[in-house]
């Protein structure tokens, strides 16, 4: 009887350590908005922005909830790491093109926005704002 307390005693401690230090990954997941994943349209337009404009990396925000906003919002492309020495005029006729691609990806209509921000690599930002 003693050593079968002491086993369920050992088990419930380990337990406790163990929802005391993961607990948070339960909490993360759980509360993490879905939908946050890409289109297939949208990799490959970012693919494309990427080549074209020779950036280190292109991401949108909002990361989440794209299928259903609570509210009117903005789409945005960051296009980071374009080479220092842009031209604004092209990045503008750039931008413009961004966000003829962009409507043919059919989003929510709360998206009315679409902001374009490229950020290069020697600081600079420029950012282009669009209405739908």
């Amino acid at each position: 009887m003693k050593k079968k307390k002491l086993i369920i005693f050992t088990f419930l401690l380990i337990f406790i350590v163990l929802l005391v230090r993961y607990g948070f990954l339960i909490v993360l997941w759980l509360t993490t908005p879905g939908d946050g994943e890409m289109t297939l349209n949208e990799k490959v337009l970012f693919e494309k922005i990427k080549k074209d404009t020779q950036a280190k990396d292109v991401w949108r925000e909002p990361k989440y909830n794209m299928t259903h906003p609570k509210d009117t919002t903005t789409y945005t492309v960051v296009v980071n790491g374009i080479p220092g020495h842009a031209d604004t005029i092209s990045l503008k006729d750039k931008a413009q093109s961004i966000r003829s691609e962009i409507n043919k990806l059919n989003l929510q209509p709360n998206f009315y926005r679409y902001h374009v921000l490229y950020k290069s690599t020697d600081g600079k930002e420029y950012h282009f704002k669009f209405l739908r």
